[in-house]
């Protein structure tokens, strides 16, 4: 259920794929801008529908706690490891945000 709600929420939020749909419903014939949303529709399907086999084909019930641990431990350590000290673009000053923190660790 959590997949369905993400997937609806993606495709249906704001982004460059809605807009390409907006300017083909503007200048365009209905029946474009229908198969263009069924095919981008079919394709998040697809996607999730392979993700969803391989994740259960490769990885156990039992597992999944585990795993969860080590990717929390992981994003913990890589939070705590970040230089939250950052060159802002204006006057050479220090900027300290959770926000810059997390997106630049990477």
């Amino acid at each position: 259920m959590e997949i369905a709600i993400y997937a609806f929420s993606v495709l249906y939020s704001p982004g460059p794929v809605n807009l390409l749909a907006l300017k083909a419903g503007l200048h365009g014939p209905d029946w474009r801008v229908a198969e263009y949303c069924l095919g981008v529709g079919l394709a998040m399907f697809t996607g999730f529908a392979l993700r969803r086999l391989a994740g259960s084909f490769f990885v156990h019930d039992r597992l999944m706690p585990w795993l969860a641990g080590v990717g929390a431990a992981y994003i913990a350590w890589r939070l705590f490891q970040a230089d939250p000290r950052l060159e802002t673009e204006a006057g050479g000053g220090r900027i300290f945000t959770w926000i810059a923190v997390i997106c630049c660790s990477s």
